[in-house]
């Protein structure tokens, strides 16, 4: 088993050369998960780019630079139009990645999917048993529906990955969570923690710390083949790394609001850059002095003043600094100081 240690950075590049956006396609979803960080309905939200503006965008992007995209949701596979989008992304050359819960997936879709070129399909799967995930996900049959869903893609040889969101609740099924996507024939599972944004906002969800998971994770590293992977497991890993938001990731949402990524657009929108509908997305991301300053600001923080690795930190992820504190301007609470702090406030 693989377990990888990224830095606090969710979106993280693969290859340094190329940028990442985001891509929330739709508001629309045929799904109510409780953990869902956009509060996901059936109806579009204001605004809603058509499909002839998406079109427009994915050209502007392809002329724009060296980009690969992520397309979410929502539920891409409900979005009119989707295929079209898809197949005008890989004509132009960008890597493509799709993010569904997976039951929209047939074996005629999957196999165009293949045929397109489409890089990599993330199926969510949040339990090992329907009883886990179906409750997970707000609608009864969703497990069987994902699993039926990653056996049509594997089987038209579409690359799989799986994501899994571990709770208090799922925590303990793991190792069977594991084997069982094993046996789908899927070699890699992304794992994560809710984030307190959207829905996740609204519902009590089991929060686990980053030691918790990367122990539970560790104990399985000689039981499984399965490339495991945990974004924000940093406990161990100083310092933090920087936030490449409005630099080399861009978030764009439904109605064509652009972003640095996609937490910042959950957690404070005063970052937005610009909409596709009003300029040109080569403008836009060009717009990042307000976000810059942000996050240069966090250098002079009080809590870094004394710290023997001040000049090799970046502190991390503000979107989380966000959630944790309040502001943008704080340190990520992977940092052993802010959880130092935190106990003091406590005691």
């Amino acid at each position: 088993m693989d377990t990888e240690i990224f830095d606090s950075c969710f979106f993280r590049l693969k290859d340094p050369n190329r940028m990442g956006i985001t891509w929330e396609i739709t508001n629309r979803c045929n799904l109510r998960c409780l953990h869902c960080c956009t509060s996901a309905t059936l109806q579009d939200i204001p605004g809603q780019l058509s499909l002839n503006e998406s079109l427009e965008l994915v050209e502007q992007i392809a002329a724009t630079g060296q980009f690969d995209i992520y397309i979410s949701g929502g539920e891409p596979f409900i979005f009119d139009g989707i295929i079209t989008i898809i197949r005008l992304i890989t004509l132009r050359g960008m890597g493509l990645g799709i993010a569904t819960n997976g039951t929209l997936i047939t074996e005629e879709l999957a196999y165009k999917l293949s045929d397109l070129g489409v890089n990599m399909i993330h199926v969510s799967l949040d339990g090992a048993t329907p009883d886990i995930h179906d409750a997970m996900r707000g609608s009864n049959g969703a497990f069987m529906g994902a699993i039926q869903g990653i056996k049509w893609l594997v089987k038209a040889q579409v690359p799989v990955r799986v994501g899994h969101v571990i709770t208090t609740e799922s925590l303990a099924t793991v190792g069977t969570f594991v084997d069982l996507v094993q046996s789908l024939g899927v070699d890699k599972i992304i794992f994560s923690t809710p984030q307190p944004t959207g829905r996740a906002r609204m519902n009590l969800i089991g929060q686990l710390n980053t030691r918790t998971v990367h122990n539970t994770l560790n104990e399985l590293k000689d039981k499984t083949s399965v490339r495991m992977i945990y974004r924000r497991n940093n406990s161990l890993l100083l310092p933090l790394g920087y936030c490449p938001g409005g630099s080399k990731v861009f978030h764009i949402n439904a109605n064509g609001d652009v972003h640095p990524c996609s937490w910042l657009a959950k957690v404070d929108r005063r970052y937005c850059l610009g909409n596709v509908k009003k300029e040109p997305f080569s403008r836009i991301k060009e717009n990042n002095q307000a976000l810059r300053r942000m996050l240069e600001s966090r250098f002079h923080h009080q809590l870094c003043k004394n710290c023997e690795l001040t000049s090799q930190c970046y502190r991390g992820c503000p979107a989380v600094a966000a959630l944790d504190g309040n502001t943008v301007q704080g340190i990520d609470s992977l940092c052993p100081k802010v959880v130092e702090v935190e106990q003091e406030s406590k005691t």
